[in-house]
């Protein structure tokens, strides 16, 4: 028998994985995520703990999903072009710039909260707006992960030294989206 916790944290990991996945096929974080989901990730989100939900909001969810579910699905076309449009700019640029990164990450913001809203993780219908709180990586960290990966290629840090210092600088990082 499976549990209402066990569902919950099965369901967490699945909408953390995810969006993590997104991500990395999206161009907006690197490198390919580990099944687990539970390393920090340069897109992340935090699902809260279960909690008791309204029943009468729980039994007519779906229909009032149903804006929610149409505006995901324009961002993720939009997600989507931005990838494709991203790869050029990548290849052109060598990184993806701020305002496309940006744009991505609040797409799969928002299509996570969906898809939280919609597994029964929150009772919180998908918001908008960022709610004050960053919906983007900072640029500090793809540039210093960048500068720690040109070390280790020119050999001046050990692999060992760099797997430690990556972990440290995505332990300061866990805010995510």
């Amino acid at each position: 028998m499976v549990s209402g916790r066990q569902l919950h944290s099965f369901h967490s990991r699945f909408v953390r994985w995810s969006t993590h996945v997104a991500a990395y096929l999206a161009l907006l974080a690197n490198p390919w995520p580990r099944l687990d989901a539970r390393d920090p990730y340069p897109i992340d989100i935090q699902i809260d703990p279960p909690a008791r939900q309204n029943r009468w909001k729980s039994f007519f969810r779906i229909i009032l999903a149903i804006p929610a579910i149409a505006f995901s699905l324009a961002l993720f076309v939009v997600l989507v072009a931005l990838a494709f449009v991203g790869w050029f700019a990548c290849l052109i640029l060598g990184r993806m710039p701020k305002g496309m990164r940006d744009l991505g990450a609040y797409c799969l913001r928002f299509i996570a909260q969906t898809s939280a809203y919609l597994l029964f993780l929150t009772d919180r219908y998908p918001q908008l707006g960022s709610g004050g709180h960053a919906i983007a990586p900072e640029v500090a960290v793809h540039e210093n992960l960048r500068m720690l990966e040109e070390l280790r290629d020119a050999g001046i840090i050990s692999d060992e030294e760099f797997e430690e210092k990556r972990r440290l600088l995505f332990a300061d990082f866990e805010g995510g989206i």
